[in-house]
């Protein structure tokens, strides 16, 4: 039984100069960038923004008094994945992560040629961190390709942008270095999907609206040196509800499939160590940010699946009405609001799931 997911856009940002994500594990004298933004760093921007411009708030989160146990936000993310120009088809390339179950080329019934495979291949796709859109299709239905080559994404490249700080007192300086993610100017950029339950509150146009809204704030971090920022030119949208082809074989969910793979950071108590089929875990700290006050003080630490993590369908599962929760990670001593992350799953639905080896990649 398939569902067609409910109203669903895709939004392209290009970013006119870089864009700082910071790394999962922070480094010393040196942090990198990731060239993808998790969905609970966007999803914040959106909930801020849609604050500041008076939006009503318990669209996005919970009234007082209320938990997301018992509230549903009036639009689910994914997480904001690279895009870039195909100069070769005259279009544009999608990228996604890559799903954490074996390649269809390694499930081969003959353990001679999986073998072979697994020991051609293996460290290639190893080392994959997206695969294209119509791979990654492929790659869940169980379609095999020969070979199983997949072209390296087109993710920008990564500058390092040196910093120093001086010690007030001994007038000291320390040198520390900040990467940031360079795209193409028009040639590449990041996309994420939003899927909207509450069309009278979020047209296509209210939507484009408010991310040129967070264009002009910004997004990632480093934003006082020029990072993260985007014009209206900059961004665009696009109603994916009547898509064909690999877009919609994506979108649309199928309630009998037997897993689904996340393309959002996804956090549920109910989830089990046996519903996982494979999985990575990002923890998530940092400070807190809000343009009701000016209070920096650091965030509760949580851990969520990280993006690509394969989940069996559990019977209770209704993935037209993604799973998942806000995570209060409201600092102690903080009583002005609750501080949320968000961590709803954007399921793709998997027709079929191999025997796994282990749960973990």
């Amino acid at each position: 039984m398939t569902i067609t997911l409910p109203l669903t856009y895709l939004v392209r940002l290009y970013f006119p100069r870089a864009l700082h994500t910071g790394a999962d594990v922070p480094g010393i004298g040196k942090e990198s960038s990731l060239p993808y933004l998790h969905s609970d760093t966007l999803y914040s921007a959106l909930v801020n923004t849609w604050a500041d411009i008076g939006g009503d708030l318990e669209a996005l989160v919970p009234p007082k008094g209320k938990t997301s146990d018992s509230w549903e936000p009036a639009l689910f993310i994914s997480s904001a994945f690279p895009f870039a120009v195909n100069p070769d088809e005259q279009s544009l390339d999608y990228y996604l992560p890559r799903p954490l179950l074996p390649p269809p080329n390694f499930r081969d019934p003959d353990p001679r040629s999986r073998e072979w495979q697994e020991r051609r291949y293996g460290k290639e796709v190893k080392e994959l961190s997206f695969v294209r859109l119509r791979d990654f299709c492929k790659w869940i239905a169980g379609d095999a390709a020969d070979p199983p080559a997949f072209p390296p994404a087109k993710t920008g490249q990564l500058l390092f942008r040196a910093q120093h700080t001086r010690d007030r007192l001994t007038e000291a300086t320390g040198v520390y270095f900040i990467g940031e993610t360079a795209t193409d100017n028009r040639g590449s950029g990041l996309y994420c999907l939003v899927r909207v339950r509450d069309e009278a509150l979020f047209s296509q146009a209210s939507l484009k609206r408010l991310f040129e809204e967070v264009g002009r704030r910004g997004l990632g971090g480093r934003r006082s040196t020029g990072s993260g920022f985007y014009r209206e030119e900059d961004c665009e949208i696009d109603d994916l509800q009547r898509s064909r082809g690999y877009w919609q074989q994506l979108l649309n969910i199928d309630q009998s499939a037997q897993g689904y793979v996340s393309l959002s950071l996804y956090n549920s108590p109910q989830i089990k160590a046996k519903d996982c089929y494979a999985y990575r875990l990002a923890p998530r700290q940092g400070r807190m940010y809000s343009t009701q006050v000016y209070d920096q003080s650091r965030r509760k630490r949580v851990w969520m699946f990280a993006e690509g993590s394969v989940f069996y369908t559990r019977s209770t599962d209704d993935l037209s009405t993604p799973p998942g929760r806000l995570v209060d990670v409201t600092p102690d001593d903080f009583t002005v609001h609750k501080v949320y992350r968000y961590g709803y799953v954007f399921p793709v639905t998997i027709p079929s799931l191999p025997c796994r080896s282990s749960s973990t990649d």
